[in-house]
């Protein structure tokens, strides 16, 4: 008997699996994974069938692009990024929430709450529609989907997608211009990102100079703590605070810093898991302005520049979430060593980032969105995410002084850990 073609696998392996996830959302009274608007934006799984679930879409990325072919395959993945074009056109204009919930509306409704073209609108929303954002039941009606329900809903999906359509999205085609016009070059103002806004500033120094577009920034940064896969609860999971803090003993006491920490989220996480400690959540100040300072009394907002001298001394723990990987190596450097002076002995220094796998160690479809993360770095700041040896380098050639405990990344999430004691 020949052996089963690859097809045929990849076909059973999709078939076995769905029968695990079909069987598991009518065992515990869960919807089917549907289209329909009350298809909840977020499902809960346990890890064994988050793994089934995974095994069938990456099963069928990979037989889609068998089937496909090479060229239509490299073609249509290109051109599914068009889906910027209307959806990022949606969130801008907010027509997701143009009408409410199960009901209906049409397409002159839409352009006059968003004051634009009915053609304008009717293109945008039919193409959004090829990709289940909005449904047209009957020609000229459009109703919500689940995928438009989430931009309506989902806290903070809109400004997401308005933040990648009007900041990182542009840069996508001017990579390769960027290498070729400043090949090697580690600056953060000789970018894809300069070329892409016409400017030379870098994107720090561009945000600060744009005060509107700080608040989507932050609540943009806000969904990234709650993107599947990103989730803030990895990291409040996987570290053992209440060893760090000191006395260990008394319950959970001590200081933790959380720089560059924007509206506090991790704090405002840590907080219920300990109840007596304290924490102080540094940002720039256009940041720190609209924080929330009376969300819980143990959390203190204050200014930083995390470039310069850190002015918390003595504190148990400082955490850095997703920082260091909008910076090239000797950026980190500069924001470890700022921080010597005020590592008593014993400190940590907990880093949330990526740790780039080494190369065919996971699934294609997790390296892949790995990778992508690691472009958008390079075309955004010069920086990168770094594999275990590069995270090594840049810690312990900063100074031998820290050394690094763990390099690990939980099961289910992204983002990895660093954890660093100072031994100062």
């Amino acid at each position: 008997m020949a052996p089963k073609s690859r097809i045929a696998e990849l076909a059973a392996l999709i078939q076995e699996k769905t029968t695990v996830l079909d069987e598991y959302y009518a065992a515990h009274n869960l919807p089917s994974p549907s289209f329909d608007e009350s298809y909840p934006a977020v499902v809960q799984l346990p890890k064994d069938i988050e793994a089934a679930r995974d095994v069938v879409t990456e099963a069928n990325d990979e037989l889609s692009a068998l089937l496909k072919g090479p060229v239509s395959s490299i073609y249509y993945d290109i051109a599914r990024t068009s889906m910027f074009c209307s959806v990022g056109a949606i969130a801008k204009f907010n027509l997701a929430n143009s009408f409410p919930p199960n009901t209906t509306t049409t397409f002159a409704q839409m352009a006059a709450f968003s004051n634009l073209p009915v053609s304008a609108v009717q293109r945008l929303v039919r193409h959004a529609i090829a990709y289940h954002v909005f449904a047209e039941p009957t020609k000229g009606t459009v109703a919500h989907t689940s995928m438009s329900q989430a931009i309506a809903t989902f806290p903070h999906l809109a400004d997401a997608i308005e933040m990648f359509r009007d900041i990182m999205w542009p840069t996508a085609p001017r990579l390769a211009d960027a290498i070729e016009r400043w090949p090697g070059s580690e600056e953060p103002t000789e970018t894809a990102f300069n070329l892409a806004q016409h400017t030379e500033l870098g994107f720090w120094a561009y945000k600060a100079a744009h005060p509107e577009k700080t608040a989507r920034f932050a609540a943009a940064m806000a969904f990234m703590t709650k993107k599947p896969g990103r989730e803030m609860e990895f990291l409040l999971d996987n570290v053992d605070w209440a060893s760090s803090l000191t006395p260990p003993e008394a319950n959970g006491s001590g200081l933790i810093v959380d720089v560059g920490g924007s509206y506090g989220f991790i704090a405002l996480g840590l907080a219920p898991r300990l109840p007596s400690a304290k924490f102080i959540v540094q940002d720039q100040p256009n940041v720190i302005a609209g924080a929330p300072k009376d969300a819980d009394p143990r959390v203190e907002f204050q200014v930083h520049d995390f470039l310069t001298e850190q002015p918390v001394v003595g504190a148990d723990v400082y955490i850095f979430r997703q920082i260091f990987h909008d910076w090239t190596d000797s950026g980190c450097r500069k924001i470890l060593s700022a921080m010597i002076p005020a590592l008593k002995p014993g400190a940590r220094i907990i880093i949330n980032d990526s740790i780039m796998p080494a190369p065919g160690t996971v699934s294609p479809a997790k390296e892949a969105v790995l990778r992508h993360s690691d472009l958008m770095m390079w075309r955004m700041f010069n920086a990168k995410e770094r594999d275990e040896d590069d995270w090594r380098a840049v810690v312990e050639g900063t100074d031998k002084r820290f050394k690094i405990l763990r390099v690990f990344t939980p099961p289910g999430t992204y983002l990895g850990i660093v954890e660093i004691v100072w031994e100062g």
